[in-house]
């Protein structure tokens, strides 16, 4: 870890019985700590030569704060509060990777063009094929080429010509996924609905279905907390801008449009005058 909040108050109160040096000892431990993500070592020669405790005091006040602050293990010299915030930190980082892998996900669904399947599937038919079909339509009667020729029409109105599949409403995939997903947590089915219609009012359904994919693929074991993280990320990242170069670039194409003046017939020259 590069940063943790250091709470003044709570520090003062549990250090203002220390000495100077003890409080300094206290705070150089809690930063080895925080720095390495793990318990303290059990070698005290190491311990002290890792904090620059050198004198027989200072290795004294060290000794005198592990056994007031901290807990002794098997695996080294444990702290609870800084453990809390080490969770807190990684969880912070997960939730944040799992906003980005979502948005690039977007981005790359956006960008992959369509195809059109209605165009692809229509032959053109041949001239043979026209023929062999126009040969009996001409020599039968109108109602009889109506009933026996042609191909019962269909009505495109409702249909989408664009050959993309039908559109899915988005509130059905959220809350076909997501109540599920939450109520398997503990949370009722009630306030499963209000928190993914809330959800979905302050970030947008394209987030919020983002976030319970990246929670299902994570297979988070608090997913209140996962999504709310994951939002509030996705929410924080920085959008893409364009730069002022484009910008300037996109405009000049747009509105410079050089013209050529006509040429005038000047004549003949005659350099004898």
């Amino acid at each position: 870890m590069n940063y943790y909040p250091h709470h003044i108050g709570d520090f003062n109160s549990a250090t203002r019985h220390l000495t100077r040096i003890e409080r300094s000892v206290y705070r150089d431990l809690i930063d080895l700590y925080y720095d390495t993500e793990a318990e303290l070592t059990l070698d005290f020669n190491a311990l002290c030569r890792l904090i620059i405790a050198r004198s027989d005091e200072e290795r004294t006040a060290v000794e005198q704060v592990l056994n007031e602050f901290f807990t002794k293990t098997e695996q080294g010299w444990f702290h609870d509060r800084c453990d809390d915030e080490i969770q807190k930190y990684r969880a912070n980082i997960s939730a944040k990777s799992a906003a980005g892998k979502a948005s690039a996900a977007r981005r790359a669904h956006k960008s992959t063009p369509k195809t059109n399947k209605r165009t692809a599937s229509v032959k053109e038919p041949t001239s043979k094929e026209r023929t062999d079909v126009e040969q009996p339509l001409n020599e039968c009667s109108t109602d009889e080429q109506l009933t026996k020729n042609q191909e019962p029409r269909t009505n495109y109105s409702d249909t989408d010509v664009s050959g993309a599949d039908a559109p899915i409403d988005p509130a059905e995939v959220i809350f076909g996924r997501g109540v599920p997903l939450l109520t398997a947590s503990g949370v009722s089915e009630k306030n499963a609905r209000s928190m993914l219609g809330m959800l979905r009012k302050t970030h947008g359904d394209e987030d919020v279905i983002a976030a319970l994919q990246a929670c299902v693929d994570s297979k988070a074991m608090e997913p209140v907390a996962y999504l709310q993280g994951v939002l509030r990320a996705a929410k924080a990242a920085p959008k893409p801008r364009t730069s002022r170069a484009d910008e300037r670039a996109s405009w000049m194409a747009s509105f410079w449009q050089p013209t050529r003046q006509p040429m005038k017939d000047m004549g003949v020259i005659d350099a004898g005058r």
